[in-house]
């Protein structure tokens, strides 16, 4: 299933990038298009000719030049910033409101900290790049609260016991996926924002999503006394919420 959306995700890039580009070789950049047809030509001239030193010689003109024209194009750099920009808006924007709600913390007497004071490991680091994953054995939970650039997010409940009231996973992604496995007794709530991607939240499942924020709450949440709340937010991704 989480190989699947992977594949969903390629899907995407490829079919919504193959349209911008189409749409600015022919309407507003007829160079780039007539750049772009003579490099191929040489590819094809080239792997004709090969293994001769000018069919490779053409060959690769062809290959180097069609890169050069593909990443001077305006819409790749355009996509390239709007995706920059919209991770670091969100990066500030998350870093902001957790400077609000963190309450101030006095200094304490130098003996007394050394008594008082404790820490927790949490179960993730933000990242930029990499794949993060809880472990398959019997781990110790920590609320998650993470932003992270590329890559997936994989956590499987069922290897840890969950404090009595409501447990947090929070996940903020510029690209990649997330996957979260629960066990069949446990309530759950789910609010989750993605751009362009696909979700499938246990029999609710959606293919493709284009800038969609959508909210899932099982039936007994609110009465339960033990139970987790799911905010996710994804760029480009899908988003697997999943019980066994």
């Amino acid at each position: 299933m989480f190989h699947q959306s992977k594949i969903d995700f390629t899907k995407w890039i490829f079919v919504i990038g193959i349209i911008l580009f189409i749409a600015e070789l022919l309407f507003f950049n007829g160079e780039a298009l007539f750049f772009l047809m003579m490099m191929i030509f040489c590819v094809y001239i080239g792997r004709k000719r090969m293994p001769k030193k000018s069919g490779l010689l053409l060959f690769w003109i062809g290959i180097i030049g069609g890169v050069l024209s593909f990443f001077n194009m305006f819409t790749f750099r355009l996509l390239l910033f709007a995706v920059f920009i919209y991770f670091i808006f969100h990066y500030v924007q998350n870093k902001q409101v957790a400077a609000k709600k963190s309450p101030k913390i006095e200094e304490a007497d130098p003996i007394l900290s050394q008594e008082e004071t404790f820490s927790k490991t949490p179960l993730f680091q933000n990242r930029l790049f990499g794949t993060q994953r809880t472990e398959e054995q019997i781990y110790r939970w920590n609320d998650v609260n993470i932003q992270t650039g590329i890559g997936d997010t994989v956590i499987d409940l069922n290897y840890t016991i969950l404090p009595k009231g409501e447990a947090v996973i929070v996940i903020r992604k510029l690209i990649g996926n997330i996957e979260i496995i629960v066990p069949y007794e446990l309530e759950v709530s789910v609010h989750h924002s993605g751009f362009i991607g696909s979700y499938s939240i246990f029999d609710y499942s959606e293919p493709n999503v284009w800038n969609e924020t959508i909210r899932y709450e099982s039936k007994n949440y609110h009465e339960s006394a033990q139970k987790v709340k799911i905010i996710t937010s994804i760029t480009f991704g899908r988003i697997e919420v999943k019980r066994t």
